[in-house]
């Protein structure tokens, strides 16, 4: 009982602690978007400019070079530098908790435009790596990247979003749930410990067996995940059988 405790004190802290950084983070990021529009507007009036002194037109003017130096022509760098920053500057609303990184993530990878030195290019394509949380869908994050596409659009420059690696939905079971509880109640009976419940990130079948077959699913197995697929990757034996034995006790419970 004291385990079970300690662990949801642990959680509710972590879970505040990342609501109020958000809150702190976006707050700032506001702050300076505004106080840069006023000392901004002060500038451009007094020497007649019209630059644009937002966050969204600093970080295009700080891509702008990249873009040159890729082989965009001078007159669509702009718009694919101010794409490239309002990418880098999306915020996430979902967040986990039990995750290690408790947040989505997105960044842009490969950035690739011409064929040869001496033509200038027609089109510039960039990949987004983009890595998603439970509470998130494929739709919904395709739908935050064309919508950032339209806001950047300008007349004689078409966008869109190619998706070049269909993968699936994010999917966490709850922790309360009687599949958890059941489970961790098993290891703790074999092993004489309470397991740590935290989430996983990369792939795993969880998400098919819920999200195409609704069915519950946990993971769980023997061995250090830290060792999982690298070079002298090892479970001692008697984990393995540790793990069978939890196996065999949760499926006796859950089927009685």
């Amino acid at each position: 009982m004291e385990a079970i405790i300690n662990g949801a004190m642990s959680g509710v802290k972590l879970a505040v602690g990342v609501a109020a950084l958000l809150l702190a983070l976006l707050g700032m990021v506001e702050l300076v978007d505004i106080l840069l529009g006023l000392a901004g507007g002060a500038i451009n009036s007094i020497f007649g400019w019209q630059f644009d002194w937002s966050l969204t037109g600093l970080l295009k003017l700080i891509f702008y070079p990249f873009t040159l130096i890729i082989g965009i022509p001078a007159a669509d760098a702009g718009e694919t530098a101010r794409i490239i920053g309002e990418l880098e500057r999306l915020t996430f609303k979902a967040r986990h908790p039990l995750f290690e990184i408790p947040h989505p993530s997105l960044s842009v990878t490969m950035i690739q435009a011409g064929s040869k030195a001496n033509i200038i290019p027609e089109r510039c394509s960039f990949s987004i790596d983009r890595r998603m949380m439970p509470g998130e869908t494929s739709q919904s994050v395709l739908g935050e990247i064309e919508e950032i596409l339209r806001k950047c659009s300008s007349d004689g420059i078409s966008s869109g979003v190619r998706v070049t690696h269909e993968g699936w939905d994010p999917y966490a079971i709850d922790p309360g749930s009687p599949w958890v509880k059941g489970l961790c109640e098993t290891v703790e009976e074999v092993t004489g410990k309470f397991p740590q419940i935290k989430g996983k990130a990369g792939c795993t079948d969880a998400s098919h067996l819920y999200h195409y077959g609704k069915i519950p699913s946990v993971c769980f197995g023997p061995g250090l995940e830290d060792l999982a697929h690298k070079a002298n990757e090892r479970v001692a034996l008697e984990k393995v059988v540790q793990a069978a034995k939890v196996y065999a006790l949760s499926a006796a419970k859950l089927l009685n």
